[in-house]
């Protein structure tokens, strides 16, 4: 292990490299998480082929969530506070949004080709596949702005071990440049095989009722992701099987929180004999998000990637 200290200057926390052979590890990690995540999105649509009140669909539903949910997240934290600069980070956290909107959009084909139902497939049209990307690429940009503030506020920062300081680069090189085109050129053409025929190319009518979604995502982001943010850093201090098991309360309040707040904004609480199903439910998703959020940034730490906190904010 690499010894580092809290409190020192951010280029004595980024450790030298070390002598092991480290870039084949990484590698694997990175296509271990991208299978992961890429699953999880292709799956992600399978409750909307299920019986309405399963409770075992809820609860896949509530596993799925909260797995996009910490993608969204990751990509955001990485694109506010990883390495290179932001010019650099920012369009490539939009193309990793793009590709888990179009990985979503596949699991709707997949489950459409499984069901052999064209009606369930033509409720999915192209005005609500579009709502869908712009809600999941608009969740990566907002979500920008808590953890940017974060890393102002908290120094964090998110390092590459093995580069060091030479990773952060400052501004597009043409490997960059050839990389993101074939990339974006790639996205169009899987983009327009993954768009149902019917429909048109519109923003649903409900798009304002989800901008506000995104808003109250925004602010939701301070009370979840950046409490898991923490209690990552937390795993050089505690036992990570204590960190989990705390966390498990701190889902359960949540929870409740967000229960009460959606019974006063909507004017109708669930049913007394459903409470305990909904708090499970919603307790779930929220378990399942920091699980997966704070478990992989600890795998990251595996492949040379460490969060840390820096002194000084000139020193980025």
């Amino acid at each position: 292990m690499t010894d580092w200290t809290m409190d020192a200057p951010l280029s004595q926390q980024t450790p030298r490299p070390e002598p092991r052979p480290i870039r084949l590890w990484r590698y694997a990690v990175l296509a271990s998480l991208t299978v992961f995540f890429f699953t999880a999105d292709v799956m992600l649509p399978t409750p909307l082929f299920a019986t309405p009140g399963d409770l075992s669909e809820e609860i896949a539903t509530a596993i799925e969530f909260g797995i996009v949910a910490s993608q969204t997240c990751l990509i955001a934290v990485w694109a506010a506070m990883g390495p290179a600069r932001e010019p650099l980070r920012f369009p490539w956290a939009i193309l990793l949004g793009i590709g888990t909107w179009y990985a979503i959009l596949l699991g709707v084909h997949i489950q459409v080709f499984w069901h052999d139902d064209a009606t369930i497939y033509f409720d999915w049209d192209r005005s609500k596949a579009l709502t869908s990307g712009i809600i999941i690429v608009g969740s990566v940009v907002v979500l920008l702005f808590p953890f940017a503030l974060a890393k102002r506020a908290f120094r964090w920062r998110l390092v590459c071990t093995e580069t060091g300081r030479r990773s952060d680069v400052r501004q597009f090189g043409i490997r960059h440049l050839l990389g993101g085109t074939i990339a974006l050129a790639i996205l169009i053409v899987v983009g327009q095989r993954l768009m149902p025929p019917k429909g048109t190319y519109t923003v649903s009518s409900d798009a304002v009722g989800w901008l506000f979604f995104l808003v109250v995502l925004a602010v939701a982001t301070v009370l979840v992701a950046l409490p898991a943010l923490y209690a990552a850093s937390l795993a050089r201090r505690f036992p990570r099987s204590l960190i989990l098991l705390a966390w498990a309360g701190y889902a359960l309040i949540l929870a409740f929180l967000e229960i009460q707040t959606i019974s006063v904004a909507l004017s109708s609480p669930p049913p007394t004999n459903e409470y305990a199903r909904v708090l499970f439910v919603f307790s779930l998703w929220q378990y399942t998000f920091a699980v997966v959020f704070i478990g992989s940034l600890w795998l990251l730490e595996l492949a040379g990637f460490r969060l840390i906190k820096a002194t000084a904010s000139r020193e980025e």
